[in-house]
């Protein structure tokens, strides 16, 4: 066939057409431009442009009539690569089929339509054309990646990939195969021919860099197209790496010294492990904690000490020091700049063998004691010295070397701190000199010692009450109202405190406000009147601390004895009165005037007399008893007939005198035990009577009574007199009434019946409106003419009106302290208002109950009424209800006695404390102005109830705790408390109980030690909860020569008083053995040089022991050896002993790669010991020599070799390689 297609293809297409054929003559109407098919083929890529791909035999009538091409036309879409070419009467190639790039690719399509005139119809054929790969590409390398390895180091082993050479090929399948192979190689580097990959494959050295590699790389396509050719360089660089030390860790074990230094210690060795003969090592410190006192030699390695080395400062010192690889030149460029470090610790371990002496923390202490502080208590802590050493010269014992206070004070060390507490009471007032000098001395064991000097101030403490005499004082009654009299002498108050503040006093008077103190102390008073009182008692309160909270308190009451004094003249009621006397008539006691006098006896001993020159008239005298003073009566009587003719009026003059008409009298009274002496002078009064005579033919009304009397309650409206007032007239006129003149403003009278009536109630009181009776002026009048327009004659007669006291008021009670109890502020000074109240009173149970708790007065606004004895009398008090009952009575005098003493909280008693005890008690008194029944008041014969008046005082006294039970210790140690040696600081061994049965901060419990039976304070007290511990950093040890200790401690109760424990507890500690101690080795850690194939024993060095002696037949050794090496080198024969037996070491094992510069191999492994319950271990590290037991041996047992015949002398036959086991260079 005409195309290129092959023979089979070309068949099957044409069997094809024919077979169509076939079946459209069969059918007769197969028109095959009627139908549409398609076609694949497959041609080589690469055909030359014009080539023909595919002829198209074509048919069209059912005769099966051949259609020539000339009867039909072909377009072929798209034209790219084919079109349809009339000549060749087939589809050619129009562009390059390259199948290796992306046009067109491995496959392309086109369409072939065919229409002919001879043919109805047209056909449309669809070819897909697939392209054959040819090997047309050659293997093109690619370039080596900068990040691939290209450079080899002395440590690179064999057989590692330095790179990866590549190629491509655009063909495809077994076109684009390609091996790689070294077109000269010495055997250095191989290439795996596959992938690319050259390793190394023998020795590189820096002399010969850089390598230069040639790979070929050939292609296996067919045909075979030219090789390639790609050059490799590998660079050979140093492979620097940090130096190594020797050792990790150096230690060293060395005496503090003095020295200055420097003094070597150690020399640190490290080595390098690259091959440049320019590198070299410099040390020097990395981390220096110890501040330059070590130092090192940069270039040998040698470590210095260049100070003094104190244990105290520190018992070990760590450096750590570093080396640096320093590459001064680079052996090529590709050098890292990298910075070669390595790191080892130098440990200088201290021993401690200069004691030195303490070192006090300050040299002065200066610390304030108040006086009167409770015995034990703590004055100052925080004292005390610090020794650095740290062996058993570190232990410092205190004693106070010189002390100015005679033993006022002890020290106590406690947890390293020294305490000052006080022994002695100490009071301000009783030191010449208040600050105590004391010096400490804190002195180690050897011997050496520092001193302290403690400042003891001792403060003035505001502890002692003032102290105010009683006293008594006569004083001249003072009637005049707001008249101020003070007592020529000061108040004598004293107070023990000296300080300015503390001993600052403020006094007051409690009684009433006519008492006070002005500012020198004086006590002053106005208003006192002998006939209210004749003595007054004035409390006096002092105040230190100028009154400011918190004072002390004293007082002392002061006895005033008033003096009588002829104060009060005697004075006439009335003192004026004018009288008409009916002529011709005779008078007996036609007038009788009353004369009184506000004194008390003596002073009111009255004697009257009359001034009548014409001796018509006379006087008689007499005396009546009043209530209140002595009344004297003077009746006038008519001696002759009185003649209108002869005189009409007449004018006496009467005069009273007191003291008996004495001038002066001396008189002396006696009271608290002090006579008061007083000489009054007479004083006199006068009254007028106008006497007029009246002519029988004008005669006046004449009343009943001359003088009429009356009473009547104070503030009522009822009066009652002896006599109505009535009037007769002897013409029988009509008569008018009228007050004339009254005192006050507070009766009116009918004018007709002349009725006298109470007009203002208020204003008739007793005690506002003295004198008493009240006098009454009444006038009556007749009237002559029947019109009443005039009066004809008057008269005139005097109404006495008795003013009686009503009890109108209560009792207001007062309270003061008079037992010796500390003053407390919720005291109230006056207890009644108001009415309900709460006293917090001190627990004392040694108190005095004779002596009164407190005392009650009270005070009456009443005026004074003997007959009764209310209003103004001593007050009566009755004690209402007491909770608890029977706690307290109170007396007539109204003092409050205990029945027992305060106690609020009984002693411990039966194991326990008491729950009973007293807390409060609630008291209610009533107070009365008056004892017994209402009484009866007389007033003209009409009986008059007076009732008492009473007032209710409710209180509340609380008891408060005082520090009165001491703490008793309720722990019973037996038997000895076991405690295992060294068992760790903080354990609890034990606790000390007591109890207080006080309350509050008064049953707050410290403990103590007390005696020195804690030796070496290996045991602390906790002071707050009687816990004892082992001491932190105290050493129990069971085999020291003391192993048991017996103390005692005490409880004490650190407010004021101090109270100690009246039993203490005896505290036996027994330290028990323990199994503690682990073995140690002496000298570790251990090292050995030894040859190999030396089979010997290691023995003599290795030494082990124990604290505890009972195991020291039981120690077991034992080794642990690295896996890196045969077990068998080093074993313990026997495990009770520690010898190591060495067997079958071997120099040239291949684990053995720590080698020192020497040669020697180091191996490094641990023995341990045990004594069943502890193990310790230790390095012991041997060093292997290299011994000569290892042969050459050739590399082969035979060689063969080829010479040339007539070979000239000198040429190479045959190399021969032989090698040596052993490890050493000498022996190799």
């Amino acid at each position: 066939l005409p195309h290129p297609l092959t023979s089979e293809m070309a068949c099957k297409a044409f069997c094809g057409f024919i077979v169509l054929a076939c079946i459209a003559s069969a059918i007769g109407q197969f028109n095959l431009f009627e139908q549409s098919s398609s076609i694949s083929i497959t041609i080589n890529e690469e055909l030359s442009i014009g080539t023909d791909v595919l002829e198209l035999p074509a048919f069209c009538d059912n005769i099966n009539n051949w259609v020539e091409p000339d009867f039909y036309t072909v377009q072929v879409s798209p034209t790219i690569y084919f079109d349809w070419s009339s000549a060749a009467e087939a589809i050619v190639v129009t562009s390059r089929l390259d199948r290796d790039t992306a046009s067109p690719g491995s496959t392309v399509s086109f369409t072939v339509t065919v229409t002919s005139p001879k043919c109805p119809g047209t056909t449309t054929l669809t070819v897909d054309v697939t392209l054959r790969d040819i090997n047309d590409n050659p293997p093109v390398p690619v370039d080596l990646l900068p990040s691939q390895i290209t450079h080899v180091t002395s440590t690179t082993p064999f057989g590692a990939q330095i790179c990866v050479v590549s190629a491509t090929d655009l063909d495809k399948g077994i076109n684009a195969l390609h091996t790689y192979s070294l077109v000269q190689g010495d055997g250095t580097f191989i290439i795996d021919s596959v992938t690319g990959v050259i390793t190394l494959a023998g020795q590189v050295t820096y002399t010969n860099s850089p390598y230069t590699i040639e790979v070929q790389i050939t292609d296996t396509g067919n045909p075979v197209l030219p090789s390639a050719v790609t050059v490799v360089t590998v660079h050979y660089i140093i492979s620097y790496g940090p130096p190594k030390f020797t050792r990790n860790t150096y230690t060293v074990n060395i005496n503090e010294t003095l020295a200055t230094g420097p003094l070597w210690l150690v020399n640190v060795t490290a080595t390098k492990s690259d091959p440049d003969p320019t590198a070299f090592i410099v040390y020097s410190i990395f981390s220096d904690p110890t501040a330059g006192l070590l130092s090192i030699n940069p270039a040998t390695g040698a470590v210095y000490i260049q100070g003094p080395l104190d244990v105290a400062i520190s018992p070990q010192y760590v450096i750590i020091v570093q080396a640096t690889l320093n590459i001064s030149s680079p052996f090529n460029e590709y050098f890292c700049s990298s910075v070669y470090r390595s790191y080892a610790a130098v440990r200088v371990f201290v021993k401690e063998t200069i004691n030195k002496p303490p070192l006090c923390l300050h040299d002065l202490y200066f610390f304030e004691l108040p006086e009167n502080t409770a015995v034990g208590s703590l004055v100052g802590t925080n004292i005390g010295a610090i020794d650095f050493d740290q062996n058993a010269n570190g232990m410092i014992t205190y004693t106070l070397v010189s002390d100015t206070s005679g033993g006022t004070f002890r020290v106590q060390k406690w947890e390293n701190i020294v305490s000052l507490y006080l022994l002695k009471p100490v009071v301000y007032e009783n030191l010449v000199n208040q600050t105590f000098i004391l010096t400490l001395a804190a002195t180690d064991r050897g011997g050496l010692s520092c001193t302290m000097t403690i400042y003891v101030g001792v403060e003035d403490v505001n502890n002692n009450p003032p102290v105010v005499l009683p006293h008594v004082y006569c004083i001249h009654e003072k009637w005049t109202a707001g008249v101020v009299y003070c007592l020529p002498n000061p108040i004598n108050v004293t107070d023990l405190d000296t300080l300015a503040v503390n001993g600052q006093i403020v006094l007051s008077a409690f009684h009433d406000g006519r008492f006070s103190i002005d500012a020198t102390q004086h006590l002053c008073v106005h208003d006192l009147d002998y006939e209210v009182e004749q003595e007054v008692n004035v409390t006096i309160l002092a105040k230190d601390n100028g009154g400011v909270p918190p004072y002390n308190q004293g007082y002392a009451v002061f006895t005033i004895n008033v003096i009588n004094d002829n104060d009060n003249a005697p004075y006439f009621v009335p003192f004026n009165v004018s009288l008409s006397l009916l002529e011709q008539l005779g008078y007996t006691n036609f007038l009788t005037l009353q004369v009184y006098d506000g004194d008390l006896p003596p002073y009111n001993n009255l004697c009257v007399n009359i001034s009548d020159t014409t001796n018509n008239f006379t006087m008689q005298q007499s005396v009546l008893l009043d209530n209140r003073m002595s009344i004297t009566t003077a009746q006038l009587s008519v001696t002759a007939v009185l003649q209108y003719s002869v005189q009409q009026e007449w004018k006496i003059v009467l005069w009273a005198t007191d003291l008996g008409c004495a001038s002066n009298i001396s008189v002396t009274s006696l009271s608290a035990n002090l006579a008061c002496s007083n000489t009054a002078v007479a004083l006199t009064s006068t009254a007028m009577v106008n006497v007029s005579v009246i002519s029988r033919n004008n005669l006046p009304p004449m009343f009943t009574n001359i003088i009429y009397t009356g009473c009547m309650l104070e503030n009522t409206t009822t009066l009652t007199l002896m006599d109505p007032i009535s009037t007769t007239d002897p013409q029988g006129r009509v008569v008018s009434y009228a007050i004339q003149s009254q005192q006050v403003p507070a009766f009116t009278i009918n004018n007709a019946t002349g009725e006298l009536r109470v007009l203002n109630a208020s204003l008739v009181n007793y005690e506002s409106y003295p004198p008493n009776p009240h006098v009454i002026s009444i006038i009556v009048a007749a009237w002559n003419a029947p019109d009443y327009l005039h009066v004809s004659v008057t008269s005139t007669t005097t109404v006495l009106i008795k003013i009686l006291p009503v009890n109108e008021f209560a009792p207001e009670v007062t309270a003061v302290r008079v037992q010796n109890q500390p003053a407390v502020d919720q005291f109230s000074s006056v207890l009644y208002s108001p009415p309900e109240h709460i006293y917090f009173i001190p627990e004392d149970k040694l108190c005095n109950i004779s002596l009164p708790l407190m005392a009650l007065t009270a005070r009456d606004s009443d005026a004074f009424d003997e007959t009764t004895g209310c209003n103004q009398s001593l007050p009566y008090y009755i004690l209402e209800s007491v909770t608890p009952a029977n706690r307290l009575t109170i007396t007539e005098s109204g003092h409050v006695m205990l029945t027992s003493c305060l106690d609020y909280s009984p002693v411990y008693s039966n194991g326990a404390c008491p729950s009973t005890g007293d807390r409060s008690i609630s008291v209610q008194v009533r107070v009365c102005d008056c004892q017994g029944a209402d009484h009866l008041l007389d007033c003209n014969g009409i009986a008059i109830p007076r009732h008492p008046q009473c007032s209710v005082l409710d209180f509340t006294i609380v008891v408060t705790d005082v520090n009165d039970n001491p703490p008793i210790i309720t722990t019973a140690h037996s038997a000895c408390i076991g405690v295992l040696e060294d068992t760790p600081g903080g354990t609890p061994v034990t606790t000390v109980t007591a109890v207080d049965c006080d309350f509050g901060s008064n049953a707050v419990i410290y403990y103590d030690i007390l005696d020195a039976g804690n030796a070496g304070d290996k045991f602390t007290l906790n002071m707050f909860n009687g816990s004892i511990i082992v001491s932190p950093g105290a050493i129990l040890d069971y085999e020291t020569p003391q192993i048991n200790l017996t103390f005692v401690v005490g409880a004490y109760n650190p407010t004021t008083p101090l109270l100690m424990s009246p039993n203490n507890a005896t505290v036996d500690v027994c330290l028990i053995n323990a199994h503690n101690d682990p073995p140690y080795f002496i000298g570790c850690p251990y090292d050995w040089t030894i040859a190999e194939n030396d089979n010997t024993l290691l023995t003599g060095q290795i030494v082990a022991t124990s604290e505890d002696t009972t195991v020291l037949g039981q120690l077991m050794y034992s080794l642990s050896v690295p896996p890196t090496i045969p077990s068998t080198w080093f074993t313990i024969p026997n495990p009770s002993s520690p010898i190591i037996a060495v067997n079958g070491v071997d120099r040239e094992y291949p684990s053995l790669t720590n080698i020192d510069s020497l040669g020697r191999a180091i191996v490094d492994f641990n023995i341990s010991v045990t004594d069943g319950k502890f193990t310790t271990t230790c390095q012991i590290t041997v060093y292997i020599l290299d011994v000569n037991d290892n042969p050459p041996v050739f590399n082969s047992s035979m060689y063969m070799a080829y010479v040339d015949e007539c070979s000239p002398i000198g040429t190479p036959v045959l190399k021969v390689y032989a090698t040596d086991a052993d490890a050493t260079p000498q022996n190799r």
